[in-house]
C-alpha cells in the first residue's frame, strides 16, 4: 500500500500489465536444499516449504510467510544461490516443467524488439539494466533491496502471472520464482523427475 505514494511504485503498478506474459515451454529446472546429515532429502522435502509448519523467510520476491517455489536451469546456479560456497554439496532435486506457463520475464535482453511500446522499455530498462531488482543484500537482518522486487511480485500476481524469470546474480544461469507451486503441481504442470540426489560442487 505505502508503495502507492511512491512515484516508481505508482509506475510499477499501472505499467506491469504492459509487460508481456512470457510463455515459458517445457524444461527442467533445479532445486537445492542445504543438506543436514550426508544423505539426499527425500521428494516431499525438496519443494517450497510448507507455511503452515515452518518458519518462511522474506526473500527476493516473498513477503514472510509467503510460500514459493526458488527454482534454476542448472546445477550450480541452484546451489550457489541457495547454499553457502563453504558447504560443497547439498540435496538437489530435477523439476520438469510440464505444461507452458505464463511468467513475467525480467531477464536482461540483447536489444529490445521494434514493436516495444516506449513505456514498456522503460518499465523493463529501469527494473532490470539498472539494477533495481538485482542488488545485493548488505544486511542479513534487514534488507530493504528486497521492498521493490516484492513489490513487483505482488503486482505481477495481480495480473495472472504465474512466476518470474530472472538472471541469477550468483550463477551462470536463471532463475525462476514460481507464486502457486501446489496449483502447478495439481494441474500437472509441474512435476519432480526423480529421486532427489547429492550434488557437489567440482
Amino acid at each position: 500500500m505505502l508503495a502507492l505514494d511512491n512515484k516508481l511504485g505508482k509506475h510499477i503498478y499501472e505499467n506491469i500489465n504492459k509487460l508481456d506474459k512470457f510463455v515459458l515451454e517445457k524444461g527442467t529446472f533445479y532445486r537445492a536444499r542445504q543438506l543436514k546429515s550426508y544423505s539426499p532429502y527425500n521428494e516431499s522435502n525438496m519443494w517450497n516449504p510448507p507455511a503452515d509448519k515452518v518458519a518462511v523467510y522474506e526473500g527476493r520476491y516473498n513477503h514472510f510467510s509467503q510460500s514459493f517455489l526458488y527454482i534454476a536451469s542448472d546445477e550450480d546456479t541452484a546451489f550457489r544461490e541457495a547454499i553457502p560456497i563453504w558447504h560443497k554439496s547439498c540435496s538437489m532435486m530435477n523439476i520438469q516443467l510440464e505444461k507452458p506457463i505464463q511468467i513475467l520475464d525480467l531477464r536482461k535482453v540483447n536489444f529490445y524488439s521494434e514493436n516495444r511500446g516506449m513505456d514498456y522499455i522503460l518499465l523493463h530498462f529501469m527494473l532490470v539494466y539498472e539494477g533495481t531488482i538485482s542488488r545485493e543484500t548488505r544486511n542479513p537482518y534487514i534488507k530493504p533491496e528486497y521492498l521493490v522486487p516484492r513489490f513487483i511480485a505482488d503486482c505481477a500476481r495481480l495480473n495472472n502471472f504465474e512466476g518470474i524469470l530472472f538472471n541469477s546474480t550468483k550463477g551462470k544461469g536463471d532463475n525462476l520464482v514460481l507464486f502457486s507451486p501446489d496449483e502447478l503441481k495439481t494441474s500437472n504442470k509441474l512435476a519432480s523427475d526423480g529421486e532427489p540426489y547429492i550434488y557437489s560442487m567440482a
